[in-house]
């Protein structure tokens, strides 16, 4: 079969280890299998949280308590996995127990669908472990974050490393999500290729004339919007200092909540409205009505390998936008798609200056005639096409 034939891959068995549950905010993980899943049986198998994860957060109390494998629609099964030891990420003797029982779940479930030689495509590092035990046809690590700057821990960086040299070693394609972590990966495995995120189909579709949504119909404008999960990768002195500075600007956060602390903090301020977790095929309306999208991350070792999904939804809508300087986004400035602010100064300077351009048609039809060649599909179809070049050649 000649690569450039290859549209979608097809007729395979894929059992996907994601790091996010099904219906939690859509990244790489929902959008790759979704597409895939029209011409290709897919398990993907969700977050695997420890007994300790429903008392620390929120988010893990309120999961739905789905019973086992579920069908989402023809060809997409999703399973939960039953709640395991805690620290795996800390101690390897744990994850290894830990990814042993995820095994024999996984086990079960392939003899149920009738599941035989799957690709195994692995977000999770933490199950470097199930390589090579399934008779899987070809193996990936697609990395969609610096896991192992995650959190500012030597031992659980050490193990994560461990378990990721262990990837290296063992998988057939590396994905990486960014160029900082491509150019890691690269030195040590040949097939290492960059995907970065892409545009969602719904919010490339979304009628613009729809109707506001009910819970921000009494928030004044303008409105400065971020969606996403509020957690430690906000840079919460910045927001702070936004609030406090322009007051007459109401700040809107749309995402689950973990860092409740911080949230705690800033309620204090009347211009700021966490309006909670939305569906999927919701967001699009909160979007629109936006009238500058935010990215206001820290800038550290674990943000700067991230390529943010939200810049691409932001973008579809051609909604202007301004963000910290990321790695992955600075290309967008650098094409005048988007702002980025060095400092907190700059930050507000550049939504200003987005206020008071009163923006013409060109600037939102660029930024959707970049998204046009960036979407999801883009994407499957280029990660199609390596799969079945590397099936082919090691055939």
């Amino acid at each position: 079969m000649e690569a450039e034939k290859i549209k979608i891959l097809s007729g395979k068995n894929i059992i996907c280890i994601s790091t996010s549950d099904w219906d939690s905010h859509w990244g790489s993980r929902q959008h790759i299998m979704s597409i895939l899943s029209k011409k290709n049986c897919i398990l993907f198998v969700e977050y695997q949280a420890s007994i300790l994860h429903p008392l620390r957060y929120k988010n893990i109390r309120k999961r739905k308590k789905y019973n086992g494998l579920r069908k989402i629609k023809e060809r997409l099964f999703v399973y939960r996995p039953k709640l395991n030891l805690p620290f795996g990420y800390y101690l390897n003797c744990i994850n290894k127990i830990n990814q042993k029982y995820l095994l024999v779940q996984i086990k079960r479930i392939m003899d149920k669908l009738n599941i035989k030689k799957p690709i195994l495509w692995i977000f999770a590092p933490c199950s470097c472990e199930i390589v090579d035990k399934l008779n899987e046809e070809i193996s990936i690590y697609h990395c969609i974050d610096s896991f192992k700057n995650e959190k500012l821990n030597s031992f659980r960086r050490n193990t994560i490393e461990r378990m990721e040299r262990k990837l290296l070693e063992k998988t057939d394609i590396i994905f990486a999500s960014s160029k900082k972590i491509y150019e890691e990966f690269n030195s040590f495995h040949k097939n290492t290729f960059i995907i970065s995120s892409g545009a969602d189909n719904d919010f490339l579709e979304y009628k613009l004339e729809e109707e506001i949504p009910v819970d921000m119909q009494n928030i004044a404008h303008p409105i400065i919007g971020f969606v996403g999960t509020f957690d430690d990768r906000l840079d919460i002195s910045l927001i702070e200092y936004l609030l406090h500075k322009e007051k007459k600007w109401s700040f809107v956060f749309i995402g689950s909540v973990i860092d409740k602390k911080s949230t705690t903090k800033l309620s204090k301020y009347k211009n700021i409205h966490f309006l909670g977790f939305k569906k999927k095929d919701e967001l699009p309306a909160y979007v629109k009505n936006f009238d500058i999208c935010t990215i206001p991350y820290k800038v550290n070792e674990f943000t700067q390998g991230i390529s943010p999904v939200k810049v691409y939804e932001y973008l579809s809508l051609g909604k202007p936008t301004v963000a910290t300087p990321l790695p992955e986004i600075l290309s967008l400035s650098n094409q005048n798609l988007i702002k980025t602010a060095e400092n907190k100064e700059e930050f507000i300077e550049s939504i200003d200056r987005y206020l008071n351009e009163k923006e013409g048609h060109e600037a939102k039809r660029q930024r959707r005639a970049f998204v046009l060649l960036n979407t999801w599909q883009n994407r499957t179809e280029r990660i199609s096409e390596l799969i079945s070049e590397y099936i082919k050649n090691n055939r």
